[in-house]
């Protein structure tokens, strides 16, 4: 890969004993889970990390597993491989945010009431908090039901 004013540039090959190494345009390289290609940024590696989660939060859900075996593939095998490239690429603060929505939707559907009473004391409470983690459309910050999960997000914070 030679960089030229900030943008690479493919006239030059390299050779090593007669076998040519492939540019970075050609055949990107992956390197402890860090794929480097042409465009030398983060941003399409962040965007497949977020559609792989999704996947594998479907997959899950659709696996018909009891909800503790559930939560225990999202402990022990979505949690691990969602980390790693959390670490290795410089991910926004707001992606990650995203990130832990769509895991903690998915999760307190596992959750029974019993489990939830702990954490809402109020059935009511218990109820909308349920009805928004299992809405399927995005919810824009305005919303009443958003409006409704940071009240109860303050009242668990007291």
């Amino acid at each position: 890969m030679v960089l030229r004013k900030g943008k690479v540039v493919d006239k030059f090959r390299f050779n090593i004993a007669d076998t040519a190494i492939p540019s970075i345009s050609e055949k990107p390289v992956k390197s402890l889970g860090k794929v480097f290609d042409c465009s030398l940024r983060d941003t399409t590696c962040i965007q497949s990390t977020c559609t792989e989660l999704d996947g594998w939060l479907k997959s899950v859900d659709k696996s018909g597993l009891p909800g503790k075996f559930k939560a225990w593939v999202y402990q022990h095998g979505i949690l691990p491989r969602i980390l790693w490239p959390i670490l290795v690429y410089a991910v926004p603060i707001s992606t990650v945010e995203t990130l832990e929505r769509r895991i903690d939707a998915s999760t307190i559907q596992l959750m029974t009431d019993e489990d939830l009473k702990t954490y809402f004391p109020s059935y009511g409470d218990r109820l909308a908090v349920l009805g928004f983690c299992r809405r399927k459309e995005n919810v824009h910050k305005n919303t009443r039901k958003s409006q409704l999960f940071e009240r109860l997000k303050t009242k668990l914070a007291k």
